[in-house]
């Protein structure tokens, strides 16, 4: 029987993706070795908040050095960067870095194996080469981890294993709660197992929190939280980031520029927004019976309906965003298409072009989110159904 040739992607596309993911991952990995000399991004501020979980004083006060904010991570999480505080902050991001790279490699590697074989290259290659890759690592934040987390999650759910799956997105809801709106999956997914895993891993992490912080831990956080003035920031691709760099006067740092001046319209459109963005995601889980499509849904929701959904945890809905995209309408893929774009513009507010550049470049990422919403679900109300490799367990079935 004669070999399949490799097609045109394998041969000439994917080579170059890999040669310049290579190649733009060793210029991150230059620039954060440089920024670990001056301290100043987000990791630092992780850092700290170890150290002072080891001497048992506030984990969540405000940070020594200036510029990143409070450190927004629940008591739990804290626990995952003591080990990297024993080592000299240099030497802690560097590592930090380092498994993080591998975080993407392994999640790239699964999204390969669970829904497109043969393109881990390509797949991986597209993480380093993003935007959101990028601006993860250069903060030396947890985009890669809860990416390698939730991806777990739901490869474990498309093979039918749903205690895993549950356990797994249990314990990311917990280390990130804008995650919570993944809880209604449990709803749609009809699973006993996949519910007693999620609230075992809800509970597990909680009280590792408790165990390490106790409740004035959780106290000190729910403060933090209290403290959050910088929603307007561009990274900030959430509903109420893009309502407050359009409506509102903010710091000049988070390099906003407000269309109009009207912050007491802010909430009121939010809270609008927030409930139409719910009523389309029930409707659309109504709908579907894809599993690819219900994960990529409730992901993308999650961060748009939170009030800090930044951009670099767009890659957390990478694998069933692409699952969905590969047996969706070509409408559909269209609108992905150019969500995926927007996403993936470098971070700017283009001022020169006036108030139209202003309200579109200043909030891409959020207008990205919305297209990659509006796709995924143009996909799961479409009855349009395209070939697809046989994958039963794409098909939800109680369980």
């Amino acid at each position: 029987m004669a070999r399949e040739r490799p097609s045109f992607w394998a041969l000439y596309v994917e080579p170059v993706i890999g040669i310049l993911a290579i190649a733009v991952g060793m210029t991150t990995f230059a620039a954060v070795a440089r920024i670990a000399d001056s301290g100043a991004n987000d990791f630092t501020v992780f850092l700290e908040s170890a150290r002072w979980l080891r001497q048992g004083v506030d984990v969540y006060q405000r940070p020594l050095r200036p510029g990143p904010g409070y450190n927004l991570n629940p008591p739990p999480v804290v626990l995952l960067f003591v080990p990297f505080s024993f080592l000299p902050d240099w030497v802690a991001l560097v590592l930090w870095t380092a498994l993080a790279a591998a975080a993407y490699v392994l999640a790239g590697y699964w999204i390969a194996r669970t829904a497109a074989p043969g393109r881990m290259v390509s797949i991986t290659g597209a993480l380093f080469l993003s935007q959101p890759g990028i601006i993860s690592l250069m903060l030396g934040q947890t985009g890669a981890l809860l990416m390698l987390l939730v991806t777990a999650a739901w490869a474990a759910d498309r093979e039918e294993r749903p205690g895993l799956a549950g356990v797994l997105l249990g314990v990311a809801i917990a280390a990130k709660p804008f995650l919570a709106v993944c809880a209604a999956y449990a709803l749609w997914r009809r699973s006993r197992g996949f519910a007693a895993g999620l609230a075992a891993g809800v509970a597990a992490m909680v009280s590792l929190g408790l165990l390490s912080s106790g409740v004035e831990g959780y106290r000190s956080w729910f403060n933090a939280l209290a403290q959050i003035s910088w929603t307007a920031h561009v990274a900030n691709a959430s509903l109420l980031g893009l309502l407050t760099r359009t409506m509102s006067v903010t710091p000049e740092v988070l390099h906003a520029t407000p269309l109009v001046d009207r912050p007491q319209l802010v909430q009121p459109l939010w809270w609008t927004a927030v409930a139409l963005i719910g009523l389309v995601t029930a409707a659309a889980l109504v709908r579907t019976r894809s599993r690819d499509r219900a994960w990529a849904i409730l992901l993308i929701a999650s961060l748009l309906v939170s009030p800090l959904g930044w951009v670099y945890y767009a890659t957390i809905f990478v694998g069933p965003m692409l699952a969905a995209a590969r047996t969706a309408s070509r409408p559909a893929q269209v609108t992905l298409a150019a969500g995926c774009a927007c996403v993936n513009v470098p971070p700017t507010t283009m001022p020169s072009l006036g108030a139209p550049g202003i309200l579109i470049f200043g909030s891409i990422y959020a207008w990205g989110f919305l297209l990659l919403f509006a796709g995924v679900v143009m996909a799961s109300v479409s009855r349009t159904v395209l070939p697809r490799p046989a994958s039963a367990s794409n098909v939800a079935s109680p369980a």
